[in-house]
C-alpha cells in the first residue's frame, strides 16, 4: 500500500471515494467507484445499529473495497478527505480503540486481495458525491418491507417547459402532432394516454387554416407557426439586419411576436441567439452580477465549523505575563 498527501496529479485507473454520516435521523454510508472511462458506480447503505463517526469511516471504506472486489478490480486508488483512516491503514497512527480494531483488521485483509492499492488525501470539495450519498442514506426513512431502486441522475441544460418541444429527430417541425390532430384527429403511434391528453390540451390554443397552423393569443390574434429553419431566419433578420438594433433576448421575442410569428421555444432561442452575437458581446454593457446566485448559509448549531489560531510569542509579555494568544473563530455564515 502507498500513500500520497494530496491529489496532485490525475489518475487514469479505478478510483474509490467514500464517506459516512451520523446524525439525529440515522446513520448512512456512501461509496462511489469510478472506472477508467469515467463511469460512476454509486452505492448507499442505511445502517440500523449504533455507531460512531470513526466506525462510519471504516464501514464506508469496507463497502467500497467489497464493491471493487466484486468487479474483479486489481488496481485501485482509495481517496478520502480525512487523514484518520488513511494514516491508520498505513500504520502511521496506532489503533487503540477496541471498537475500531476489527475494522482495521478487516480493511487490511481486503486490501491484501488487490494487486496494487494506493491511498490519497483529497480536499472535501472533491468528495461531495460520496458525502451526498451518505447524507441521503442517513436521512431517508427506509421501509423494512420495500426496496428502493437506484437513483438515475441526468443533466438538464434547459428549462422544463422547453424540454418537450425540441426539434424532432425525423426532420418534422415541432407542431406536426398538433397539426395532425386538428386535421385528421390522429395521435402519434405508440403515444400513451397522458401524451394524448397533452396534445388535446395544446391543440385548443391553435387554429388550422388549410396547410398553415396559427397560434391563438389572448387578444384573439393569430400568429403563424414556423419550423426551426424559418425561426433561425427570423432571428437573424429581426436581430441584426433590416430591423437590427441588436436588442436583448426578451425584446427580440416581443418584436418577433409583433411581426405575427410564433414557435414554442422562441424566448429561450432568442436569449441563446443574442448570447452568440459577436457585436453584442463586444459593445454590450458590462455585467457585474455574479454568474451564480449567492446564498447565505447559516450554521445549524453553534461551532459546527470553527477554526483556531495561535499568536506567539508576544514580546514583551502582556501585563499579566501571557506570552501566547489563542484566537478562536466561529463560522456562522458562508
Amino acid at each position: 500500500m502507498a500513500m500520497e498527501e494530496e491529489m496532485a496529479e490525475p489518475y487514469s485507473g479505478w478510483r474509490l471515494f467514500f464517506d459516512g454520516k451520523v446524525n439525529y435521523q440515522g446513520s448512512g454510508i456512501g461509496a462511489v467507484l469510478i472506472s477508467k472511462t469515467g463511469q460512476h458506480y454509486p452505492m448507499a447503505v442505511k445502517i440500523d445499529f449504533r455507531w460512531t463517526n470513526n466506525m462510519a469511516e471504516y464501514e464506508a471504506c469496507i463497502l467500497g473495497l467489497r464493491m471493487a472486489l466484486d468487479k474483479n478490480i486489481q488496481e485501485l486508488l482509495v481517496i478520502r478527505d480525512s487523514d484518520f483512516l488513511i494514516n491508520q491503514m498505513k500504520g502511521n497512527w496506532a489503533t487503540k480503540n477496541v471498537k475500531i480494531l476489527p475494522y482495521v483488521n478487516m480493511s487490511q485483509r481486503l486490501c491484501g486481495r488487490f494487486k496494487s492499492i494506493d491511498f490519497r488525501h483529497t480536499p472535501r470539495a472533491q468528495n461531495e458525491f460520496a458525502d451526498t450519498l451518505a447524507t441521503i442514506a442517513s436521512m431517508i426513512q427506509h421501509p423494512e418491507s420495500a426496496r428502493i431502486n437506484l437513483l438515475e441522475i441526468t443533466l438538464r441544460e434547459e428549462q422544463a417547459h422547453c424540454a418537450y418541444v425540441e426539434a424532432k429527430l425525423d426532420g418534422q417541425p415541432w407542431y406536426v402532432d398538433i397539426k395532425a390532430y386538428l386535421e385528421k384527429g390522429e395521435y402519434p403511434l405508440e403515444s400513451s394516454a397522458n401524451q394524448k391528453k397533452i396534445i388535446r390540451r395544446l391543440a385548443n390554443g391553435f387554429f388550422l387554416n388549410k396547410e398553415v397552423l396559427y397560434k391563438r393569443t389572448p387578444e384573439l390574434r393569430l400568429l403563424r407557426c414556423v419550423d426551426a429553419e424559418e425561426a433561425t431566419k427570423l432571428l437573424k433578420e429581426v436581430h441584426a439586419r433590416t430591423c437590427g438594433p441588436h436588442m436583448n433576448g426578451f425584446v427580440l421575442t416581443k418584436k418577433i411576436l409583433r411581426t405575427r410569428y410564433y414557435w414554442m421555444t422562441m424566448e429561450h432561442d432568442s436569449c441563446k441567439f443574442m448570447q452568440k452575437c459577436h457585436q453584442c458581446q463586444i459593445h454590450g454593457d458590462l455585467i457585474k452580477v455574479p454568474p451564480t446566485e449567492l446564498h447565505a448559509m447559516s450554521s445549524p448549531w453553534p461551532f459546527v465549523a470553527w477554526g483556531m489560531d495561535v499568536i506567539a510569542p508576544v514580546e514583551p509579555p502582556v501585563s499579566n505575563g501571557d506570552h501566547f494568544i489563542l484566537v478562536v473563530i466561529d463560522y456562522f455564515t458562508k
